[in-house]
């Protein structure tokens, strides 16, 4: 679900006092939607002080009791046990930023609720970007932060789910694949997909459509460029596979894959829709993203597949090892 999910909007939201709808979306899930004999592990930030809009001091919340008070809220209990396998074990467990990597005792969980996103401050980041150059007056540009800390919440993100029965494998026709859980996932966009699908190829991905927190209906460009990305995307890919057909490998020094703007307009049907001046508008919004999600540069009247970030083969690794 498209929806803001760091700790500020996070923090804001459950502390609303006209009422939280992340709150209450999560109490929902626990208590009307998930199963009442399947273990639920919630996600979500540690109590603190924050800065409000206002320029004031907001008081800490506490995430975790919101929940379990919201829960009772609803009719549910956030302390009942199930019997999982030969065990009993607690149906909802909420636990906090940073547990992602340090504990392996919720592998009875099939679900997670990401109730917030953990994600880096953009400071800290450039700080630790700059060390890694080794030169204290190194450049470091805003979409480099932001994809860094895109791939670091990506990597919190995949941890977390793995907390659950996902540890577990099994063999599904020959194949040894991780145990299904569900994951609830809201997250501003949808590039968080394009970094888990790296490291969870068969994950299934559903449009998550909440009873109380919904997404804001999109606009003109924002749906262009939702169609403009997945088209690029496409056509790359197709690319990429005739180039295979050839036999021309990756280490091959070839030009960087490139595509006409006037090409491009003539890939989807649906273009036709939109209108030039959208057109324009989309695309040097997609150009000027500083988020980093856009992964083309323009030169001239072409798009030149640039992305920030290219993977590294393994033995690329063990050698500079």
């Amino acid at each position: 679900m498209r929806v803001k999910s760091g700790r500020g909007a996070t923090t804001e939201d459950f502390g609303s006092e006209a009422g939280s709808k992340m709150l209450q979306e999560v109490a929902h899930l626990v208590t009307n939607i998930i199963p009442a004999n399947e273990a639920i592990l919630v996600f979500t930030f540690k109590p603190k002080p924050s800065w409000n809009k206002q320029g004031g001091w907001r008081p800490a919340v506490d995430f975790e009791k919101c929940i379990r008070d919201a829960v009772k809220q609803m009719g549910g209990d956030p302390d009942v046990n199930i019997i999982v396998g030969d065990a009993i074990k607690p149906r909802l467990t909420v636990v906090t930023w940073g547990n992602e990597t340090s504990v392996s005792t919720h592998a009875h969980c099939s679900h997670v609720i990401f109730a917030g996103v953990m994600f880096r401050n953009h400071l800290d980041i450039a700080s630790h970007l700059i060390s890694q150059k080794d030169n204290l007056f190194a450049p470091v540009d805003q979409k480099l932060i932001a994809t860094t800390m895109q791939s670091e919440a990506a990597h919190c993100l995949y941890q977390a789910i793995m907390r659950t029965i996902a540890r577990m494998v099994e063999v599904v026709d020959g194949k040894t694949m991780a145990k299904k859980a569900t994951a609830w996932l809201p997250y501003p966009d949808d590039s968080i997909k394009g970094w888990l699908d790296t490291v969870m190829p068969d994950a299934k991905w559903q449009k998550w459509h909440g009873t109380y927190l919904t997404e804001p209906e999109p606009s003109k460009q924002s749906e262009l460029a939702d169609i403009v990305t997945k088209a690029l995307e496409k056509w790359r890919l197709n690319e990429a596979a005739r180039a295979n057909d050839w036999g021309i490998d990756d280490d091959t020094d070839t030009e960087p894959l490139r595509i006409t703007v006037r090409d491009l307009w003539k890939l989807c049907p649906q273009f036709a829709g939109y209108s030039s001046r959208t057109r324009e508008r989309t695309m040097k919004e997609l150009l000027e993203d500083p988020c980093g999600n856009f992964q083309w540069r323009r030169e001239g009247r072409s798009l030149i597949f640039s992305p920030l970030f290219e993977p590294v083969a393994d033995d690329e690794l063990l050698e500079a090892a």
